[in-house]
């Protein structure tokens, strides 16, 4: 896993890129919001279907 440091890092890297290819950093920062609120939620379920012992592919 990632520490939250280099997280940071790649993160301000890549919205460096995406402004030098012209988008906003407004757009970019939302965009990258949703993305870790969808994936906060699957390993949120991942961890219940493990701790249920519910298989995570069938859910």
């Amino acid at each position: 896993m990632n520490s939250g440091r280099t997280k940071v890092a790649n993160l301000n890297k890549a919205i460096e890129e995406a402004i030098g290819f012209g988008f906003t950093k407004q757009l970019l920062l939302v965009n990258g919001m949703i993305k870790k609120l969808i994936s906060d939620k699957k390993i949120f379920e991942r961890r219940i279907c493990r701790r249920k012992n519910i298989p995570y592919r069938f859910r």
